[in-house]
């Protein structure tokens, strides 16, 4: 059990880190890897629970779309490769491979973290995944940021909401 706090501890360190810079895609990663070791320990209430779902379903939708041209990409990248700069943030996270926006969404859904989140939250993910909607899509998700705004109880979740904007 010591074992496990330690590392629930370093992964939520890691996902503070990771938001601080900015990068999205291994913040929620590092939340999902949270969630899923708290959800072993069985020390978590049902409202514990359905508090970090939401936090990893919003962080997960705020994670950036990637590039129409990623061989435009390359050529813009001054420094190292982008791809070894993700395998090796993959590793501080206990992953062979770098995780993608698809595959961290596809695990998700396969761990019905998606079924845990507020109905809210899990119509947002529904509108920017399932059933896209371009002409309703601006004024679904500010409806949905407005109330994460004004609730008390989602104020973890209000760092997401530029990033989540930048996606919408």
């Amino acid at each position: 059990m010591p074992v496990l706090k330690t590392m629930a501890n370093y992964y939520q360190k890691l996902a503070i880190v990771f938001s601080k810079v900015g990068n999205y895609l291994f913040h929620a990663t590092a939340l999902f890897k949270l969630l899923q070791l708290s959800k072993e320990m069985k020390n978590i209430t049902q409202e514990q629970l359905q508090k970090m779902a939401c936090r990893v379903l919003v962080a997960t939708l705020a994670i950036l779309l990637p590039s129409a041209h990623p061989e435009f990409d390359r050529f813009i990248e001054t420094d190292e490769s982008p791809l070894e700069k993700a395998q090796r943030l993959a590793i501080l996270l206990g992953l062979t491979q770098p995780p993608t926006r698809a595959s961290l969404l596809t695990d998700l859904v396969l761990v019905n973290i998606v079924n845990m989140a507020t109905l809210q939250l899990h119509d947002l993910g529904n509108w920017l995944e399932v059933n896209f909607n371009p002409l309703n899509l601006c004024s679904r998700v500010y409806n949905v940021i407005q109330q994460i705004q004004i609730d008390k109880s989602e104020i973890i979740l209000r760092q997401n909401i530029p990033a989540l904007q930048d996606v919408t």
